[in-house]
């Protein structure tokens, strides 16, 4: 018999390696001295190391290994043809995965571009200096926060090009290269009804629901956006908010650059970045300018 340590060296490995086994009931030594914990191999375990080692490297489990260990060779040269054949399955698999992601990746950039694209050109044909009360340099400043806001919402908003899907009157179109043609033959600035992008099983429910916000600051009979837009508090970091704004039904601007341009107001006199889920505009019942900044309830 040997000791662990000049089994350790017949075999190649560290002594820690056999304990290992031995704890694992993989290779257990055929005697321990019960006096001093000693370990004793026989020359013949090398042949189970060897297989041991070379399962492992051949990616099988332990659970495996323990049931092959002392089977054939011919059990073993099968189990090997099988672990190869999973091998190359699984390689398939990652390649196919590998293509389909450039695919996803290259077309949820375009339709990414494609909708920044539509809602910059709402954002360059609004007129904020005179909507809005800005000077031009503010403007200026309100349009860059905005459309940086723009890309990066867009962004976050994006699931992968196989989950996307754009829900417009009713109809849900599925998967990136499908809602890119969708996007590209419609204005969908102009739908009738419900326009809604998002994953697999987008729906009208995925819509920001105003019950879920609560006011935490109100701006009622401003003539323009400037009258109160320096006197908007600072929003809280890992807080979420929606701004809401009704306007007499003379004055009411519905145009996405309008909302674009007051979040870009917003968080243009913001010290710190925020987190603005949207920007909803209405006509007044009462006939009073009101604005309202909505921060999301906590549940």
């Amino acid at each position: 018999m040997m000791t662990i340590k000049q089994f350790a060296m017949l075999c190649q490995c560290n002594a820690q390696t056999l304990r290992y086994y031995d704890r694992i009931d993989l290779l257990k030594p055929v005697q321990v001295d019960s006096w001093t914990g000693y370990r004793y191999y026989t020359e013949s375990q090398a042949i189970d190391f060897v297989r041991i080692r070379n399962l492992q490297r051949a990616d099988f489990s332990i659970d495996e290994i323990r049931r092959l260990l002392h089977e054939s060779d011919e059990t073993l040269q099968a189990a090997f043809d099988e672990k190869i054949a999973q091998q190359k399955a699984k390689l398939e698999e990652i390649i196919a995965i590998q293509q389909s992601y450039l695919r996803e990746k290259i077309m949820t950039e375009k339709l990414i571009r494609t909708l920044s694209d539509i809602l910059m050109k709402q954002l360059d044909a609004f007129d904020a200096a005179e909507e809005l009360g800005l000077t031009q340099e503010e403007a200026r400043r309100a349009a860059e926060e905005a459309r940086a806001y723009l890309v990066q919402i867009t962004e976050e908003s994006m699931p992968s090009g196989e989950d996307v899907s754009l829900l417009v009157n009713g109809e849900t179109v599925h998967g990136a290269e499908q809602v890119l043609e969708k996007v590209q033959g419609m204005d969908i600035l102009n739908a009738e009804d419900t326009v809604i992008l998002g994953g697999r099983d987008v729906s009208a429910e995925d819509m920001v629901q105003t019950n879920s916000f609560e006011p935490v600051w109100e701006r009622a009979g401003w003539k323009q956006v400037s009258d109160f837009l320096a006197d908007i508090p600072e929003l809280e970091e890992k807080e979420v908010y929606q701004l809401s704004v009704e306007m007499e039904e003379s004055r009411c601007v519905s145009s996405v650059g309008f909302a674009m341009y007051l979040v870009g107001a917003v968080l243009m006199n913001q010290k710190r970045s925020a987190d603005i889920t949207g920007c909803a505009v209405g006509i007044s019942h009462d006939g009073v300018n009101r604005f309202r900044l909505m921060r999301k309830k906590h549940h």
